[in-house]
């Protein structure tokens, strides 16, 4: 990787930041959840193994800035998540560590409102992002970390790995969840 480039992700990679649950300013009301316990961040749950989400530079720079609040995506797990982020090109690499809370579910137009209010001028974009759907999910962030990057080229290579479009489980203790946690572990 040239200098240019580590110089671009290290301004796009930010420090960690931590989100109380009770700063998030949503509409609940007109907004059902699947499941309809508490969120408690001691439950958060991995389902045995952690999942690698791909998101593209921009949008991860709002999230790690705190000008986005929300991850929306057309299907999701029904639970709070604990996932690695993969940044996709030019960045290409697992990168980052977040805490989702239990998706908002909510139609196409109470999906855009949320994305709205976390930043003005959102609401048609998202709204076409979840065109033809009935229901959508809007994950919300609770805390996001910088890890020590592991590139493409060494989770192709070394795992076989072929990043996701959305989302996908890391197999329950293979060798990549095992690295992973490792990276995470050193950033601890």
């Amino acid at each position: 990787m040239n200098g240019s480039n580590r110089t671009e992700q290290s301004g796009i990679l930010k420090k960690e930041i931590e989100f109380e649950i009770g700063k998030q300013e949503v509409n609940h009301d007109a907004i059902c959840y699947e499941n309809e316990s508490a969120i408690d961040r001691r439950d958060i749950a991995m389902s045995g193994a952690p999942l690698i989400l791909s998101l593209r530079p921009g949008p991860y720079a709002r999230l790690s800035e705190g000008t986005k609040l929300h991850e929306f995506r057309r299907r999701f797990p029904d639970e709070a998540t604990l996932v690695f982020l993969y940044l996709s090109a030019p960045i290409s690499a697992v990168a980052a560590y977040a805490e989702f809370g239990r998706p908002i579910v909510g139609t196409p137009e109470e999906l855009a409102a949320i994305a709205e209010k976390d930043e003005a001028g959102s609401y048609a974009d998202t709204l076409d992002y979840f065109k033809g759907l009935s229901k959508g999910y809007a994950l919300p962030l609770l805390s996001l970390r910088e890890i020590e990057p592991m590139p493409l080229t060494e989770l192709r290579d070394t795992f076989g790995f072929r990043p996701p479009l959305s989302y996908r489980r890391v197999e329950a203790g293979s060798l990549l969840e095992r690295e992973l946690k490792k990276k995470l572990e050193m950033r601890s």
